[in-house]
């Protein structure tokens, strides 16, 4: 049974299933902590992409996973990191702007987060 779930391929989609469950997660604190949410879910938020991107260096192994669906080698951490990177500093320029157009939202940072999960997948 566990042979068919082949977990090594697991190992190499990491920093993707980081960003996935971190951003649902994200979805339900912003959900249920209310107005005062946004700060908390954009400061978790760059916390999140940092963590993938530790994630992404993490991973030592080139290979493929999910019968060749997905293939990791150099250049293709080299272009996640560029997308985590962008995405954390996304995030950061843009607090000062949503708080003068009076625009803070807890979905905007968790929209850029499963942008990047979509970034990494390509």
């Amino acid at each position: 049974m566990l042979e068919a779930l082949n977990l090594p391929s697991l190992a190499i989609i990491a920093p993707e299933l980081w960003l996935a469950g971190g951003a649902m997660v994200l979805l339900m604190v912003g959900v249920f902590s209310g107005r005062s949410a946004t700060t908390l879910v954009t400061g978790l938020s760059v916390a999140l992409l940092t963590i993938a991107a530790i994630s992404v260096f993490r991973i030592s192994e080139t290979g493929e996973a999910l019968h060749g669906a997905f293939v990791v080698d150099p250049f293709a951490k080299f272009m996640k990191l560029l997308a985590l990177i962008g995405s954390a500093v996304t995030i950061a320029m843009s607090i000062n702007f949503m708080r003068r157009e009076q625009f803070e939202k807890f979905e905007y940072p968790i929209l850029v987060l499963l942008a990047t999960t979509g970034m990494m997948l390509m």
